[in-house]
């Protein structure tokens, strides 16, 4: 491991830099080649290919216990006296608990129900859980540029290797597993050589209070990721009950370029953690601008996103998955509550009421399924999309009445009428004007006073 025991020293803005780097390739390109492979897979093929991803992105929180952010909770946070390699130790020795029985029970399941594609999906469901754990440690201890490093190998090998397996294998499904596969062990084995990121000397299975004191942490947390799983993710089953195995293939699509936003906004999430963690009760930081910032700049860019949608789709899908771009409108407005919502999050993990992010994300949870159920035979593919927007929209107005104190946080009312009575009219013109003289027109508008609202921020940086 490293030997960096200091307090990291956190820029929100050269930290997010540093983190578009270091996520481009691991997490970005992977939700780009879903398109790609629009043009070589049916939609029964993408519709199991995005199910089984959809399936490791909800094991993995329960699989890791979401140790991986109490360690960086731990790790970044301002308390000289602890011993963090003895921290990091304990962490691996839940990890490998958890880890552990999670693969059995898998491994059980499968006597009953045919699980597609096992061991690929149990290796890939290890390397998932791993990748991460790796990465929080770096982040943890302030090394952002082993970080970056990391997601610039990762994107390499990604891209590379899931190109070439369409080639080379006739069994498409597996050959893409195979080769996100050797992408993740190649980069793990570089990091652990490179940087020692895991001293296995400090390794502890044996029960102590610094697992109890994570645990208490994380256990929240892991429940918070399943409730968003809820939201973003569990609507491909609801759409294989009440529709189809080829609708799904079209709502992956669909999902896929409002999930590059939201992973984005991740990005800047991780920096604003860093800095919300760290920050000293002494230090001053104004969370009403950086706040009024956020929330200017993603309604304008989910506006712009809104109008090239439609032009999007028809150069970079297959023609078969044109219709994508209509539920596509409805996911960008959700990314803009889901990023609002973890912005305020942020808050609770700063005070270290992690129920709170549960309480709040189990409630959208609800309603999301509720919307989902209640309107998808009369809206088919519109409902998943509707039931991620209300869910993310009652998570932020809980989270924002609950913390507004905390970030003294309030809407200054002219200009967000400005930018919603904007906002809707692109949606509006978009859906409903479908004509390429107005479509470019709104384009080149929607650009314009992106880039208009954001001129500070760009000028300044």
């Amino acid at each position: 491991m490293p030997q960096n025991d200091s307090k990291p020293k956190v820029n929100l803005l050269t930290n997010t830099l540093v983190y578009s780097i270091g996520n481009f390739g691991s997490k970005i390109l992977s939700f780009l080649l879903i398109p790609f492979f629009s043009f070589f897979l049916t939609k029964e093929e993408l519709g199991t290919y995005d199910l089984l991803l959809t399936t490791i992105f909800l094991l993995v929180p329960i699989s890791t216990f979401q140790i991986s952010d109490a360690l960086y909770r731990w790790l970044i946070g301002n308390d000289k006296n602890i011993n963090k390699r003895k921290y990091i130790g304990n962490a691996i020795g839940l990890l490998v608990f958890s880890l552990g029985s999670i693969i059995s029970l898998i491994y059980i399941t499968n006597i009953f129900i045919n699980v597609y594609y096992i061991h690929l999906f149990v290796t890939m469901l290890i390397l998932s859980c791993v990748y991460p754990f790796y990465q929080q440690i770096l982040r943890g201890i302030g090394n952002i540029k082993a970080y970056a490093f990391s997601g610039i190998l990762h994107s390499f090998f990604l891209v590379l290797f899931n190109v070439a397996s369409i080639f080379i294998f006739d069994d498409k499904i597996f050959g893409i597993l195979s080769s996100s596969i050797l992408a993740y062990v190649l980069v793990i084995a570089l990091l652990q050589f490179k940087f020692n990121v895991i001293s296995f000397q400090y390794f502890q299975l044996k029960w102590n209070l610094e697992k109890k004191e994570m645990l208490i942490y994380s256990l929240p947390l892991m429940l918070n990721a399943l409730s968003w799983w809820v939201i973003n993710a569990s609507d491909r089953y609801l759409i294989l009950k009440y529709l189809s195995l080829s609708e799904n293939g079209i709502y992956a699509i669909s999902s896929r370029f409002p999930a590059i936003v939201i992973l984005l906004n991740s990005i800047f999430m991780l920096a604003w953690q860093d800095k919300a963690l760290s920050t000293d009760e002494s230090e001053v930081v104004d969370y009403q601008k950086i706040f009024k910032n956020f929330l200017i700049f993603e309604l304008s860019l989910v506006a712009f996103l809104i109008s090239i949608s439609p032009l999007l789709i028809s150069l970079v899908v297959d023609e078969a998955f044109e219709s994508s771009w209509r539920y596509m409108i409805v996911l960008y407005v959700a990314t803009i509550f889901s990023a609002l919502s973890a912005f305020i999050g942020a808050g609770y993990l700063r005070q270290k009421k992690t129920n709170r992010v549960f309480f709040t994300s189990l409630i959208g949870a609800v309603f999301n399924i509720f919307v989902i159920i209640l309107t998808i035979e009369n809206l088919g593919l519109y409902a998943p999309a509707l039931g991620s927007f209300i869910g993310f929209l009652v998570i932020f107005i809980i989270r924002f009445y609950d913390m507004k104190k905390e970030f003294k946080l309030n809407f200054k009312v002219v200009i967000f009428f400005f930018l919603s009575v904007y906002f809707l009219s692109t949606i509006l013109i978009t859906l409903f004007l479908e004509n390429s003289y107005v479509n470019f027109s709104m384009i080149f508008i929607s650009a314009s006073i992106f880039l208009i609202l954001n001129k500070k921020l760009f000028l300044k940086h």
